[in-house]
């Protein structure tokens, strides 16, 4: 993938305009985002002595860093797809968290204020633009207008039916 701006992995600099394996960006996040997802989920769900403030500047915090990667390495035309994935994401993660919750808890959204769903949700948009850009990448489609074309529609119509299908499923 060509980079938009300079940037640095461990002590390798990689310059505007080169060019980086897929595998180096995707591994590490994939690897990160699960952990902060997990972490986010933890301290919202599970953990209940810790309170909404906390939660919320916790929460808050590594979306902002995403995004300033996000920017260095897909630039800011890709981040555009960051608001149709919170479209469709805002129903998928609810639809995912109440499952979620009551497959492993024993739980529902319901259990819980409104105001405690917002960083999971959030985070939950970020991965998913991470695994958008990895299914580009994947399909060779990045700069493929066409290809890119329909993989953008399959993605969002796998999403679609997925999210439907476990929001009636639990």
């Amino acid at each position: 993938m060509k980079l938009k701006t300079d940037i640095s992995i461990g002590s390798n600099t990689y310059s505007k305009g080169s060019y980086l394996h897929w595998s180096k960006v995707y591994g590490f996040f994939t690897v990160i985002i699960a952990l902060h997802f997990w972490l986010v989920f933890d301290i919202t769900y599970i953990q209940q002595d810790i309170g909404l403030g906390f939660t919320l500047c916790f929460g808050i915090f590594l979306p902002v860093l995403y995004l300033l990667a996000y920017r260095s390495i897909f630039g800011l035309a890709e981040i555009r797809w960051l608001i149709v994935n919170s479209i469709i994401g805002i129903i998928g993660v609810l639809a995912e968290l109440d499952w979620v919750l009551s497959y492993f808890y024993d739980k529902s959204l319901s259990d819980f204020n409104v105001f405690f769903h917002i960083i999971p949700c959030v985070h939950y948009i970020m991965f998913t633009f991470v695994l958008r850009q990895a299914v580009i990448d994947s399909f060779h489609a990045r700069y493929n207008l066409k290809r890119r074309e329909y993989v953008n529609l399959g993605f969002t119509l796998i999403s679609t039916i997925l999210y439907v299908a476990l929001y009636f499923a639990s």
